[in-house]
Order: structure tokens, then C-alpha cells, then sequence
């Protein structure tokens, strides 16, 4: 399939679907699905992950009243733009098990009305019976807040007066003294679950029951390797690097997760496990929190708690 081709088809559809969503048109937005089609949404139409199949389940959605207006026209997703950068251009895609038929798949960005917010999208089309290109795949995932845009510094440092380890240690202090969030667990998604918030500003704590850093990992079966290609499971800010073999083995992800803690500058309290089970305060909205760090028991009052134990 002609690249120019792929671009038009991708270009029609996308046109037409933010005209549904700017007018708030939830069986239009529907109609731009396959009957048994998907849609996998990440906080953009709620508080809550997603993941819809069929256009009656995804309509259901949709049409569900928020704040007397459907969730769709709540959301106003707006400003739909085609990603024309090289990796996300449109593309052809084969169908699995079906020889010589292709779809268009490709991604996009837009606004979000309600929270104030910009959003990041990926689709599939193929053709359905009547010729006419709908979406297999969309998956509509909240990138920004409005107002909490991630530093847009290239590095950790820039337009610091005080050495880079003394920067670290009163990062650290201030962390430990009053953390945020803490992260129960410090494996792949604490780690980056943590960084985010650190691009972020928000002062994020990791509890790790091991030693080191990637333990989990170390201390399980010799031959074990990740089980998805290394280009599917990189991590967030630093991708492993290109010379990495294509299933990575556990000894050799381990190290790495124990040096991106280092890079990312985390945060993290190892040999340290949850003591009693979290308390929640409705009134000061905070988390009490005992924590074993090593032979001593620390009380910590977070403002979230998010369990990353895999």
C-alpha cells in the first residue's frame, strides 16, 4: 500500500472522528468502530482504565452521564492531529491469519476538555464489509495535565549553584522527610513509576523488601530471560541500549534496573517492607503508613500509596 494512500485513509478517519467528538456525537464516534471492534482508553474518559469490546459496550461507555452531559461530550477530546513523525506515521500492517490483507494503523495526539489535559492516541483500521476503513484498535491514553507538564530539561540538573551530590542528598532528605507518594515495591514499574513523578516534582518514596535493586530478578531460575523482546519492554527515560540482546537475561536486567535507580535518581529504602497494613485518613487525606526499614520502624504519612508488587 502507496504511502500517500495510507495518509489519506488514516487522515479521513481521524477528520471525521473528532467531528463526533468535538459535537459530542457518541453513536457517530461508534460508528468509526468495527462491530466486534476494541478500545483501550488510559484516563481519558475517566479515572479508571478501560479496555471495551463491540460498539454496544463502547457506546454504553460513552453515553454514560457525567455531570448531566454523556461521558464523551464530559471528556470533548478536540485538536486531533496526525503524528507524521517517522516512527508513528501511518503504516500497513498484516492481519494475522488472513494472507493478503493489510490495515492502517498509525498515531495521533489531542486536547482534552475535561480535566484540562493533552492526550496521546493509536489506531488500527482495517475495512469492513462495505469498504469503508473503521477502527480494529483504538487506544486513547492521557499524557499531560494542563498546568503539570513534565520539566522540559533535558537532564536532572540544570541551574543548580550546588554540586550534583550535594543536590542528590538534600533531594533525598526532603523525600524521606515527607514523602508524597510512597511506592511499595521497586521493581520495573516502581522504578518508573517514580521517575515520572520526579519529572513531575512530586517527592516519591520506594520501599524494596531485597537487598539491591532487581533482586526480584537475580534470585530466580539460572536461564531465566524477559519473555518479550527487549524493544517492548524498555524502560521509561532510558531504553536499554542497542547492543542488548533481544530477550534479556535476568542477571544482566537486573543490573540495569539497579542503574537506572542510580541514573533516575530514586529515591529508595531497601531491605524495607510494609509492617502493618496502611491506614487511611479522610480528613487529613493521608496515609499512615508503618514501614520495617531495616531494625527500625518508621511511620510515614503519604499522601498516596501506590503498591507496585507485581
Amino acid at each position: 500500500m502507496a504511502s500517500n494512500d495510507l495518509h489519506a485513509i488514516s487522515t479521513k478517519w481521524l477528520k471525521s472522528l473528532e467531528v463526533a467528538s468535538s459535537t459530542g456525537d457518541t453513536a457517530s464516534f461508534v460508528s468509526h468502530f468495527l462491530a466486534d471492534g476494541w478500545f483501550r482508553d488510559l484516563l481519558c474518559f475517566s479515572w479508571q482504565f478501560r479496555t471495551l469490546s463491540g460498539q454496544g459496550k463502547i457506546h454504553g461507555f460513552l453515553s454514560e452521564v457525567v455531570e448531566g452531559k454523556s461521558r464523551l461530550e464530559h471528556s470533548g477530546p478536540r485538536d486531533f492531529k496526525l503524528d507524521d513523525h517517522t516512527v508513528n506515521a501511518p503504516s500497513a500492517f498484516k492481519l494475522p491469519g488472513l494472507q493478503g490483507i493489510e490495515g492502517v494503523q498509525g498515531a495521533f495526539t489531542f486536547s482534552i476538555s475535561n480535566p484540562a489535559a493533552y492526550g496521546r492516541g493509536f489506531f488500527r483500521l482495517v475495512q469492513d464489509v462495505d469498504g469503508t476503513w473503521n477502527a480494529l484498535t483504538l487506544f486513547t491514553n492521557m499524557q499531560d495535565l494542563v498546568g503539570y507538564e513534565e520539566s522540559s530539561a533535558d537532564g536532572l540538573y540544570e541551574g543548580r549553584k550546588m554540586t550534583w551530590e550535594e543536590n542528590v542528598d538534600a533531594k533525598f532528605r526532603a523525600i524521606e522527610a515527607d514523602p508524597t507518594v510512597l511506592i511499595v515495591g521497586g521493581g520495573q514499574s516502581g522504578l518508573m513509576c517514580a521517575a515520572r513523578l520526579g519529572k513531575l516534582g512530586i517527592r516519591a518514596l520506594v520501599i524494596e523488601k531485597n537487598a539491591r535493586v532487581g533482586d526480584s530478578w537475580r534470585q530466580r531460575y539460572p536461564n531465566l530471560t524477559l519473555h518479550t523482546p527487549a524493544y517492548q519492554s524498555s524502560m521509561l527515560y532510558s531504553p536499554y541500549p542497542t547492543n542488548f540482546p533481544k530477550f534479556i537475561p535476568k542477571g544482566k536486567l537486573a543490573n540495569f534496573l539497579e542503574s537506572y535507580a542510580v541514573t533516575q535518581e530514586l529515591c529508595i529504602w531497601l531491605s524495607s517492607t510494609v509492617a502493618l497494613g496502611p491506614v487511611y485518613d479522610s480528613v487529613s487525606a493521608r496515609w499512615t503508613v508503618e514501614v520495617q526499614h531495616g531494625n527500625r520502624k518508621i511511620t510515614l504519612n503519604p499522601k498516596h500509596l501506590v503498591l507496585a508488587t507485581g
